[in-house]
């Protein structure tokens, strides 16, 4: 059976080698994110979307939602330096 997370504000399925991740601003659509890539449009302009993070987030890899860096087993998907920031409890 599958199971939703929530990250942060996020919610993601981890299927194993890929993650489907909900979008923020179209209610009802997810993302699919395999082997460092993203179907959204942010991604294939940018390269680079806050689905990823949320997806290495999902599979246990730890990516800061806000950053990218590694959240060191944070559950809420922010590191240490940007949960001090935002004023989040470890």
């Amino acid at each position: 059976m599958l199971s939703e997370q929530t990250i942060g504000t996020d919610r993601a399925i981890n299927l194993g080698n890929r993650v489907l991740v909900a979008s923020a601003t179209a209610p009802g659509q997810w993302y699919e994110v395999a082997e460092g890539q993203c179907e959204c449009k942010g991604f294939h302009y940018r390269q680079r979307c806050r689905h990823l993070a949320v997806a290495d987030a999902a599979q246990g890899i730890g990516s800061c939602l806000s950053c990218g860096r590694i959240t060191h087993g944070r559950a809420d998907g922010l590191c240490p330096e940007c949960a001090a920031a935002f004023g989040v409890a470890a």
